[in-house]
């Protein structure tokens, strides 16, 4: 028999069972028994607190020192512990008189069960790319930097960039007697037109020319003039002939031009559906063999243009001579040259009129047409009396390097009877020097 304190001895015949059984149920009397001590202490002070407008005593208590802060939780402190009991107490119940809670012992401990480990839960799939929902926080990003390189458009689903075309490439060069650049053609768009049309008014007969690629240099160029002649344009042959004639010959006086191979004549020339052929009276020698390039160049240029059309040009010599030129043999077939190399061999500023000596009429403004292949299409002008500037400008041609264009501009005002030079010039694009000028002599009558 066991001996109970609170509630005397107890048998087996007693409906409650043995003491053992009986503890869990007295310690449930006690706890309600606190509980209800609890809730009495509770509501004690709940009666105290009487509900009013406490904004100005709050925002005041704010400011209070720390020290009754604290009094004023320890205040509280006494209920609060006694809560807090209250819910582990009654947790602890709770939890033995659950379905398929733990044991409890004799002595009114519960004796735990290991419990299960604890299981996160996995990470969720991210979902299909379908459902349009994001999978992560986006990130902004900077947009990507953009290098302008080429005339060029790029799109991205998120974003656009722009590539800024890089200007064509110009190589400044100050007058020199050795080096002067134009600017690059591309290999895709001839740099000279490969038939080339007459002016609107006579001469009307295209010769190439060398002179100097601005005043001073030693370094030849190409220049397409245009030169008066009675031979109708269906006389071909003697068209061709002719303007070989004049690119060959000496250069009209007070004209920049150079003769590149004196004395050399041509003795025909014959056009056919196949092609050109010129039969020069001896090989070409212009002294150097630069020069003589040149005029290897001159000769296919001109015999073109002349014809109207870039047939081959086969070159021949009458004299029976193996070589037309140093590196070019009798019968050659030749055909003007790539872009690249037309730009360093040909003028990025032509005047087709007025041409060179040409005599015009005074009181009223002088009209200067021409070609260009200059950076951004711009042509620079100067009309001058002797060394004096009487007017200036720019103009604008219809297309830039390494295209050729064409240009024209007006005098603003008419110009005296006198002798003036009409300046047409390309300036570089990185420090304004000249890199190409074509200089013609007009009288104004």
């Amino acid at each position: 028999m066991t001996t109970d304190d609170r509630h005397g001895p107890r048998g087996a015949g007693d409906p409650r069972g043995s003491g053992d059984d009986e503890r869990p149920l007295d310690e449930a009397r006690e706890l309600r028994e606190v509980a209800a001590r609890l809730r009495a202490v509770l509501d004690d002070e709940a009666g105290t607190v009487t509900p009013s407008n406490r904004l100005s005593a709050v925002l005041a208590a704010a400011h209070e020192v720390p020290a009754a802060a604290a009094r004023q939780r320890r205040r509280w402190a006494p209920a609060a512990a006694a809560a807090a009991a209250l819910v582990v107490v009654a947790g602890g119940v709770a939890l033995a008189s659950r379905p398929g809670a733990p044991p409890v012992s004799a002595d009114g401990t519960v004796t735990a069960t290991p419990a299960a480990p604890l299981t996160l839960p996995s990470t969720p799939a991210e979902p299909s790319t379908t459902t349009g929902l994001p999978t992560s926080i986006p990130t902004r990003t900077a947009p990507p930097a953009v290098v302008p390189t080429t005339a060029s458009h790029t799109t991205s689903t998120s974003t656009r960039v722009v590539q800024v075309p890089a200007p064509p490439a110009t190589t400044a060069s100050a007058p020199s007697t050795t080096t002067s650049t134009s600017p690059p053609p591309s290999p895709t768009t001839p740099a000279a037109p490969t038939t080339d049309a007459p002016p609107s008014t006579s001469p009307d007969l295209p010769v190439y020319v060398a002179g100097p690629v601005v005043d001073g240099s030693s370094r030849l160029v190409l220049f397409r003039t245009w030169a008066p002649t009675d031979l109708p344009r269906g006389d071909v042959a003697r068209r061709v002939q002719a303007a070989l004639g004049l690119a060959l010959g000496a250069p009209a006086k007070g004209t920049p031009w150079v003769s590149l191979s004196p004395g050399t004549t041509v003795e025909s020339a014959t056009v056919a559906d196949s092609g050109i052929t010129v039969t020069l009276a001896a090989p070409l020698d212009g002294g150097s063999d630069a020069a003589t390039a040149l005029a290897v160049q001159q000769l296919v240029f001109t015999a073109q243009a002349a014809a109207g059309k870039p047939s081959p040009v086969t070159l021949d010599v009458a004299d029976g001579s193996t070589d037309v030129a140093p590196g070019v043999a009798a019968g050659s077939t030749l055909q003007r040259p790539d872009a690249t190399t037309a730009a360093t061999l040909l003028s990025a500023v032509w005047v087709d009129q007025p041409s060179g000596g040409e005599t015009v009429s005074a009181g009223k403004p002088l009209e200067v047409t021409g070609t260009a292949s200059t950076y951004e299409a711009t042509v620079v002008w100067q009309v001058l009396r002797g060394t004096t500037v009487v007017e200036k400008g720019s103009a604008t041609a219809d297309a830039a390097a390494p295209r050729r264009g064409s240009f024209t501009f007006t005098t603003a005002a008419p110009l005296p009877a006198g002798s003036y030079t009409v300046r047409v010039l390309a300036e570089s694009a990185a420090d304004g020097s000249v890199v190409a000028e074509q200089r013609v002599p007009v009288v104004v009558r």
